[in-house]
């Protein structure tokens, strides 16, 4: 009651409609989330925080140690990893959600000082609550993944550059340079392309343009821009400036410099090697990814525009009005450098995600430019109270309605992904069984399930390159296995460095010289010698085993093991052909590039299973295996639908 006392009304309803802002998404996430990993890196993400290991390139250091951290004082509460880093993620947003009600009020305050406090508290949290009840925003909420941090990064410095814009106070400025620090520490792309709006904040008070009369407008505008570039120019050369560019090299080296540290140390699991400074550059510019990243591909635009603009639309909705109408006023008001970097830093990321050959997480890439678009809501909004105050009741029923839209989609209650697959992994692995996956999702979470919460110890897993993503994971995690077929890993590792020298760090294997080949052939020949020595079952993914038959690698007998193949026979386990996964029965399944991969997965086991069971005359099975093929051909016609860029000819 005290502290209530000595706050001003003011003060307490921002606390109020703070809180509002945090706790109404919080619950919106909490309420739809999974208790299962979900597709693309969520496995290497859960892996890399339990571990404080190294991500894949550009290695997302502030997610990685942030989040390594979060789980660890969480530990005193909870002893799951996978719920408190799932905690991290939906704190992360949430808490962005309240940074924009904030900017969102201040700017409000700032422009509209005559319209009363109890509307503008209203308009600025059903600014944050669009962006939550989005599509995108609401579906990477509750992932295991480094977005929903980086748009908390984004929120920071956004909120803090706003913020010095008025005030011009030094502690505004180092709070939005770490905001950009903690962005380039973790996806640091998105970030850097937002650098050249981000300095539109550094000149005159985006809100203090006057409505340039009619009579001299030219004059005006010019007036306005040189005095506007002259305050640009000043806040580089100012004390302030270095102030920032500090701050934010700082803290940024800092998460670098403890990634190099950490790349130094032998772990279980460990995505590339920058623990030297031709390796950390390596690392930085994208590694094993930057050639998938730059990949181009003549009518692509045409094809991923369809589903970017279905997802514009699944973000926003009615509110599109708003955004629209909100931009419109901006530049009526004379607020053009807010317009230019609302709509700028969305069309540059638009343009730059639909012209690229992109598949699984692609659309996450969106997230801050939808962030940059909710800051002209406000706006649209008080364009439509300078009509009729009583129109802000439309923003409520605006919100509902999109998280009536949107909640099927992003409901991921029963989107129970790795414990289903963790669960047919277990069902249809033989005791003591060696096999070989190519499927990313697959092999990344048994990762994690086998170091976090000790799954399936007796396996051992790899990647069909064997090195996986780190030519020391196989010492490391399977020390007896390695000595097994050590000299055949050592010439394989000696001649894939020497080709290919940082694909022993990474995933990627070009068998591109003929004693690079023979070296990959000798150490397969030898682990399946070891295999049928020691009476190890060896299984491979489809994926794997196909790549394998076609090479001539492996002999074209097939026996079926659940979603495994493999040359010995083992104990028929039909549980597999009856898909047991609920998450194929989700509506957002049809929408969701990540499932691309693991669906064609399916899809050929299930292939494997039809003739195996045909070959034994078990007609059930034979009839079960089936229909559940004739269900994945039918989703696949619907990704392909709505998603048809996955299934281009890809010309390989």
């Amino acid at each position: 009651m005290k502290l209530i006392r000595i706050m001003s009304r003011g003060t307490l309803f921002k606390v109020l409609f703070a809180s509002l802002a945090f706790v109404i998404p919080f619950g919106m996430f909490w309420y739809t989330h999974s208790d299962s990993l979900g597709f693309a890196d969520a496995g290497e993400f859960a892996l890399v925080t339990k571990l404080a290991s190294v991500a894949h390139g550009p290695g997302t250091p502030s997610y990685v140690y942030l989040g390594w951290l979060w789980s660890t004082i969480l530990s005193l509460f909870s002893h799951s990893h996978f719920t408190n880093i799932m905690l991290f993620s939906i704190v992360s947003v949430a808490a962005a959600c309240s940074l924009l009600y904030l900017t969102a009020f201040n700017f409000l305050k700032r422009t509209y000082p005559n319209y009363d406090d109890v509307y503008l508290h209203l308009v600025a949290l059903f600014t944050p609550l669009a962006f939550a009840s989005g599509f995108t925003a609401w579906y990477w909420a509750n992932n295991v993944e480094v977005y929903p941090f980086h748009v908390f990064t984004f929120a920071l410095m956004v909120y803090g550059a706003i913020q010095f814009n008025g005030s011009r106070k030094t502690s505004d400025l180092v709070i939005g340079a770490i905001g950009l620090a903690l962005g380039l520490a973790n996806h640091h792309l998105t970030t850097i392309l937002f650098i050249p709006f981000l300095f539109l904040f550094a000149g005159r008070d985006v809100f203090t343009a006057p409505v340039v009369a009619k009579a001299t407008p030219a004059k005006k505008k010019k007036a306005d821009k040189k005095s506007s570039e002259i305050t640009i120019l000043s806040f580089i050369r100012s004390r302030q400036f270095v102030i920032f560019a500090a701050t934010t090299f700082v803290v940024t080296t800092f998460f670098y410099g403890v990634m190099m540290i950490r790349a130094s140390v032998d772990l279980p699991f460990k995505f590339g090697q920058p623990d030297n400074f031709d390796r950390f550059l390596f690392h930085v510019s994208g590694g094993a990814w930057a050639d998938k990243m730059a990949a181009q591909t003549e009518g692509i635009i045409g094809m991923r525009f369809p589903y970017f603009s279905w997802l514009l639309m699944h973000q926003y909705g009615l509110f599109l009005l708003l955004i629209v109408a909100g931009v419109v006023e901006l530049f009526r008001k004379g607020w053009s450098r807010m317009a230019y970097a609302i709509v700028g830093y969305f069309l540059v990321l638009q343009f730059y995600q639909i012209r690229l050959d992109q598949t699984g997480d692609s659309d996450a890439y969106m997230l801050l430019p939808y962030f940059a678009l909710a800051l002209a809501i406000p706006f649209g909004a008080a364009w439509l109270m300078q009509r009729s105050k009583q129109a802000v009741i439309i923003l409520p029923l605006f919100v509902i309605a999109q998280m009536l839209w949107n909640f099927p989609l992003a409901d991921k209650r029963d989107l129970n992904l790795s414990k289903s697959l963790m669960k047919s992994f277990d069902e249809s692995a033989p005791k003591n069984s060696v096999i070989l996956i190519s499927d990313w999702t697959l092999v990344s979470q048994y990762y994690y399930y086998r170091i976090a919460e000790n799954f399936r110890p007796d396996l051992v897993v790899i990647n069909y390159d064997f090195k996986f993503t780190n030519y020391k994971i196989m010492p490391i995690m399977y020390p007896a296995f390695y000595k097994l077929i050590q000299p055949e890993y050592d010439n394989f590792i000696k001649e894939l460095g020497a080709v290919h020298p940082e694909q022993i760090y990474n995933t990627g294997c070009d068998l591109s010289t003929p004693a690079l080949s023979k070296a990959y052939t000798d150490l397969l020949h030898k682990t399946i010698a070891v295999c049928n020595e020691k009476q190890y079952p060896m299984l491979y993914d489809p994926h794997a085993f196909v790549y394998m038959m076609q090479n001539k690698l492996v002999s074209p007998n097939i026996f079926v093991s659940g979603c495994f193949v493999s040359q010995n026979k083992t104990p028929v386990v039909n549980s597999f052909a009856k898909l047991p996964f609920k998450w194929l029965d989700q509506p957002v399944i049809p929408h969701e590039p990540g499932a691309a991969d693991k669906i064609v997965d399916i899809q050929a086991m299930l292939d494997f299973n039809h003739r195996y069971f045909d070959v034994l005359g078990d007609t059930a099975d034979s009839r079960i295996t089936q229909q559940s093929y004739e269900k994945i051909i039918n989703l696949q016609k619907e990704m392909k639908e709505n998603i048809p860029y996955l299934y281009r000819q890809k010309g390989i």
